[in-house]
This record gives C-alpha cells, structure tokens and sequence, in this order.
C-alpha cells in the first residue's frame, strides 16, 4: 500500500466521522429535539384522581372523600390540626386523634361534630364516630 493510499484512507475515515458528529448534533441538538410539553391548561392531579376515582369507587369511598374535604371547615382550626379522618365503613366514622387528651375532648364534642359534619354534608351519612390515636397525615 502506497502512502498516498493510506492518506485517502485516513481522509475519507475523518470525513464519515465528522458527518457522522454533524448528524448527531442535528439529532440531538437543537434542529431536531423533540417538542417539550406546552404549559398551558394544567390541571391539579387531585382534580384528575378525585374525578377518576368517583367513576370506579363504592358510595361509601365517595363519602369519605367528601367527609375529607369538609373536615377542616367544620372541625376549625385548632381542632383539624390534632385530628382527622382516617376511615369511614357502614356509617362509622374513625378519627385519627394526635394525642389522648385530645381524644379526651373530642369525646364531649362528638355529637355536635357529628351533627355539623352531617349538615355540611347535606345527608346524615355519619351514623357514629369513634377516636383512635394515630400519626396524622396532612
């Protein structure tokens, strides 16, 4: 092989790899990226999970996401912040309660909770509601 051939090998070597890099660039530069997602119209994902949810849950699952929503207008704020609901079956209302002396007072305001609940829900959905001392989620 002669020198001169070599230096045609080498050349035309450089050539395809610096097409090859242009092409790359184009495919992962910005000529030919893939379109980002628009901003526009977002929705919150509770909105999308609560509307999905109502399409496939029991009556009473729905019950509780609207016990859930309401639960911090009709508790009040120092209340709502050391208790919760936690579970809701047959009418029975389970709330989760920060602390015993918590539990204490919410024994002396159980039935007006529970009438002011049953109002603000517009059916007497809660039948009784029972207190259990648990880790409060938000």
């Amino acid at each position: 092989m002669q020198p001169s051939e070599v230096k045609g090998i080498i050349t035309s070597r450089q050539t395809i790899t610096r097409q090859k890099k242009q092409s790359d660039h184009h495919v992962h530069g910005t000529i030919n990226r893939r379109p980002c997602f628009m901003k526009t119209d977002l929705t919150h994902i509770g909105s999308i999970l609560t509307q999905a949810l109502d399409e496939f849950r029991p009556s009473a699952d729905t019950g509780m996401t609207a016990i859930w929503e309401l639960w911090d207008s009709v508790a009040g704020n120092p209340l709502s912040q050391n208790a919760k609901p936690g579970a809701f079956n047959n009418g029975i209302l389970i709330v989760h309660v920060s602390s015993s002396v918590w539990m204490h007072q919410l024994k002396f305001l159980k039935a007006s909770l529970m009438a002011n609940l049953n109002h603000a829900l517009g059916t007497p959905l809660v039948k009784e509601m029972k207190f259990k001392i648990a880790a409060l989620h938000n």
